[in-house]
Parts: C-alpha cells; structure tokens; sequence
C-alpha cells in the first residue's frame, strides 16, 4: 500500500501499469481515509475500487435522519486527452419528499481533469440551477450520469464532536452493462445488536413514467431454506429510488440475503448497508456499501 499516495495534491487519480511480462491479473484499490495524516477525523476508510464508471450513481441526498445529517460527495473524472461534456440527469426520489423531474444539466471536464464537489445536491441545485428545495431541506435521488467517470461518497458527521470528521462509504456509478434486468442479489447482511442493514432499489430508467413493481425476498443464511421467510413488492417508476430501512426486522432474522426481481424487465441497481448501530442514532452510524450478486 502506498500511504498518503497524492503527497500535496489535493485532487487526483492514479494509474497503474503492469509491465515485466507474465500473464498472471491483479488486483488495485483506493482507500479515502478521513481526516489528514498528522491526526483528526475518524481514519474512517472508504474503498475506491477500479469499477468506476459511467452510468447510474443510484443514490445522491442530502437527508437528516433522527438528528444526523448525511450529504453525498461527487467526484466526475474524464481521465481521457481531450475534453468532455458529462451529462447528469438527476431524478428527484418521491420517498425523499422529492417530485418533478428528471433534471438534466451538462458539465465540462478538461483533459485528464476532475470535478469533485463536497456536496452534490447544493451544486446541482446552486451551480448547475437544477429546480431543487432550498436548503434545509431532506433530499435526494438517483443521478445518472454520461461522459464521465463518477463516484460518490456519502457521510455523516462524527456524533463526536471532540475527534471530529466523518463516516461514510463510497460507491461508483453502475454502466449499464454491469446493471440488472431480471433478477440480483445482496448478500451478507445483518442485523444484531451492533449492525443494521438497508437494502435499496435505484430505478435506471430516468424519465420513463413506467411503474415496475419490484419483488423482494428476504432469506434466512440461519437455516439455509430456499423459501424466502419474507416477500415485499415496492413499485417504481422511471429513476426512482427506495430504501427498506432495517430490512430483517420485519422478517424477525439476524443474519441473511435477498433477492431482488422485477415484475418486468427493467434497468436497475441494488445495493446494501451495514450500519454502525442496531437502529438510527445507536452507534456511530457508518455504513458500509454492500454491491449486488448474481446480477441477470
């Protein structure tokens, strides 16, 4: 590993060659650490892997939740010789308050250059002059984005204040070919009395007034039953995006799976999160992303 790899840099990316032959792959990582090296923050890591992309960010917000405020960080990266406009299309999510939409709005970035924004819904509302709440406001919703490459951090501050910093956790924006149509999965939650886990559906199909109802089944890694112990039905139109909040606590599990279908073929991403805590506001509320498996 290479600590502290920009040295003074403030924003940027690394590439990584291979050479000497051989035939043998490997395997390259980031990890965005909070706080600087000299002390302060929480040292909470967020993995940056080599999947990033563009295509759909499922989920960009700015939300309070029982007294914790989390906000999304956009990074967009053009790492290519010439310059790009990136298109972002931002569909407001109705279980976040939001209506209207989708919003569409265009950026340049230069060669080998990259935008990096501390808080996606205040630019897209104050610079990019995307029709959003005023601030203050809980909000958020599904961002797909073409030419660029885009990742997003989503934190919350450190409910200790004396240490300061955030936790948070970092995903990239899914392509389309590396997103479901007919059936993924997420594996490895749970829920004790130290972790919480969310599942959450982001809806690809930005500005389709469609309605797909999509089929969640919750199984039991307990007892290895191939019946699922629990089965939700969430509809979504075109962008959408949904979360089930503490989604083993209705099944009465501790530890599990679940497998998402949609009533059609549809566009779509799910994901996971283990959150520091048993409920909202125990713990320290740092979430870890969780990808979807066995993506069809």
């Amino acid at each position: 590993q290479f600590n502290s790899i920009l040295g003074s840099v403030a924003n940027g990316y690394v590439t990584i060659t291979k050479s000497g032959g051989g035939s043998d792959g490997f395997l390259a990582y980031g990890v965005v650490n909070d706080g600087p090296a000299s002390g302060g923050g929480t040292s909470d890591g967020s993995l940056v892997g080599t999947d990033g992309a563009d295509g759909l960010v499922p989920i960009v917000l700015s939300v309070a939740s029982s007294g914790v405020l989390f906000t999304s960080e956009l990074v967009l990266t053009n790492p290519t010789a010439t310059s790009a406009i990136a298109t972002l299309t931002y569909t407001p999510a109705a279980t976040l308050g939001g209506s209207g939409g989708p919003y569409t709005a265009t950026v340049l970035a230069g060669a080998g250059q990259q935008v990096r924004v501390p808080d996606a819904i205040t630019w897209l509302r104050d610079t990019l002059l995307m029709p959003l709440p005023a601030s203050g406001v809980s909000q958020g919703g599904t961002l797909l984005v073409s030419g660029a490459t885009a990742y997003v951090r989503t934190s919350n501050p450190n409910p200790d204040t004396n240490v300061g910093g955030t936790f948070g956790l970092a995903y990239p924006a899914v392509p389309a070919s590396g997103r479901a149509w007919t059936e993924a999965w997420v594996y490895g939650l749970v829920q004790d009395s130290a972790t919480r886990a969310n599942v959450a559906i982001a809806d690809a199909r930005a500005g389709n007034p469609a309605v797909v109802t999509y089929v969640v089944d919750v199984f039991d890694a307990g007892t290895g039953s191939t019946i699922p112990v629990q089965t939700l039905t969430i509809p979504l139109a075109g962008g959408q995006w949904t979360q089930v909040n503490g989604i083993f606590l209705g099944a009465g599990i501790a530890h599990g799976y679940v497998r998402v279908r949609p009533s059609s073929t549809s566009d779509y991403v799910v994901y996971g999160v283990l959150n520091d805590g048993a409920g909202p506001g125990l713990g320290t509320s740092d979430g870890s992303y969780v990808a979807m498996s066995g993506v069809q």
